[in-house]
C-alpha cells in the first residue's frame, strides 16, 4: 500500500496526524444528553464510533432485558396473587384473602416500579439515539418518557412517543441499511397506538389490551435492535 499514491499518506502518517472525524451533517446531541468522546478527548460526531459506544449498547440491552423480565414478573405476580387470594377466601375466609392480597400486592407493586424504572431508561436512550442521528428536536427524550405518565393525555402521546420514535429510527437506519431486519416496522408501532385507544372501550378494550401487550414486546424489541445497530455503526 505504501507504494501506491492513493494509500501512501495513510500508511506513512503518524497516529497524531490522523484527522479527527467531524460530526455528521444535521446531527446534534439532545439538550442535557452527553455521549463519550474518542481517545483524543474530542467528540467524533453526535454519536461516537462503536469503540466508544460499547457502554451505551450494553446499557440499552440490559435495560431492555430487565424491562421485559420485570414486566413478565409483574403479570405473573398479579395473576398469582388473585389466584391465591381466591383460594384463601374459599378455605380460610376473607381475613386470609386480605393478607394474601396485601403481600401479593406489595410484591406486584415492587415489580411494577422496577419495570417502569428500567423501561424509562431504555426508552430515553432509544430516543436520544434517534434524535442524535436524525437531528430531530421535535420531541426530547425527557418529553417522550415523562408525558407518558399523564392520564388521558398519554393516549394521544403514545402516537408521539412510540410512533414517532419508530419513524425516526427507521429514517436513521435507511442510509446505512445493510440488513433490512434492523429497520423498525412503523406499521406495528402505529397499530399498537391504535389498540391503546381501543383499550379504553369496555369489554372490547380487554381483548385489545391483551393484543397490545404482544405488540408492545415486538415494538420495544425492534427499537432496541435499531438503536444498538446505529450505535455500532462506525459512521454514527
Amino acid at each position: 500500500a505504501g507504494t501506491l499514491d492513493e494509500f501512501k499518506d495513510l500508511v506513512t502518517a503518524s497516529p497524531g496526524s490522523m484527522p479527527i472525524p467531524q460530526p455528521l451533517p444535521n446531527s446534534q446531541t439532545p439538550a442535557g444528553e452527553s455521549f463519550p468522546t474518542n481517545a483524543s478527548g474530542a467528540n467524533s460526531g453526535a454519536i461516537p464510533g462503536w469503540s466508544s459506544n460499547r457502554v451505551l449498547v450494553a446499557e440499552i440491552n440490559k435495560n431492555h432485558q430487565f424491562t421485559v423480565a420485570f414486566f413478565i414478573c409483574f403479570i405473573a405476580a398479579l395473576i398469582t396473587t388473585g389466584f391465591l387470594a381466591f383460594i384463601a377466601a374459599d378455605t380460610g375466609g376473607w381475613e386470609g384473602a386480605a393478607l394474601v392480597g396485601f403481600i401479593g400486592g406489595a410484591i406486584t407493586l415492587t415489580f411494577v416500579v422496577l419495570y417502569l424504572v428500567c423501561f424509562c431508561k431504555f426508552h430515553y436512550r432509544c430516543w436520544a439515539v434517534a434524535n442524535a442521528r436524525t437531528g430531530s428536536t421535535e420531541v426530547t427524550p425527557g418529553q417522550a418518557v415523562g408525558l407518558l405518565f399523564i392520564p388521558l393525555f398519554n393516549i394521544y402521546w403514545y402516537f408521539r412517543s412510540y410512533g414517532l420514535l419508530s419513524q425516526l429510527l427507521a429514517k436513521a437506519i435507511q442510509p446505512l441499511d445493510y440488513d433490512p431486519t434492523y429497520r423498525p416496522n412503523t406499521g406495528t408501532a402505529q397499530a399498537m397506538c391504535v389498540l391503546k385507544v381501543i383499550s379504553i372501550i369496555p369489554y372490547l378494550g380487554t381483548l385489545a389490551a391483551l393484543v397490545n401487550i404482544i405488540l408492545w414486546f415486538i415494538v420495544i424489541g425492534e427499537n432496541r435492535k435499531a438503536a444498538t445497530h446505529l450505535l455500532r455503526d462506525l459512521g454514527a
